[in-house]
């Protein structure tokens, strides 16, 4: 997973993408991102735009994100070493 400017401006420096990342700032937002999620995966279920074993994986790690207040994406964050420009884009990846 590649930020989303990457298709327009190739790889970039890791200063440039530590710039842009509101990823510190988002550390506060991030249980209620998940919550928003956590309904549009239920909204997407219950229109058939999903199956119920598609909504019932994503609802679980939507779930865990929130539990842990933010604290399991941070961690897998951190383990697969990518950049990411915010929370959105972590919790779609």
């Amino acid at each position: 997973m590649t930020l989303r400017y990457r298709i327009f401006v190739g790889e970039s420096k890791s200063f440039i993408e530590d710039y842009i990342s509101s990823l510190d700032f988002d550390r506060k937002l991030v249980k209620y991102v998940a919550m928003v999620m956590l309904a549009h995966v239920r909204a997407l279920e219950s229109s058939g735009y999903i199956s119920k074993a598609q909504s019932e994986n994503i609802l679980k790690e939507l779930i865990e994100v929130i539990k842990t207040n933010g604290e399991k994406i941070y961690r897998w964050i951190e383990e697969k070493k990518i950049k990411f420009e915010d929370i959105f884009e972590v919790l779609e990846s």
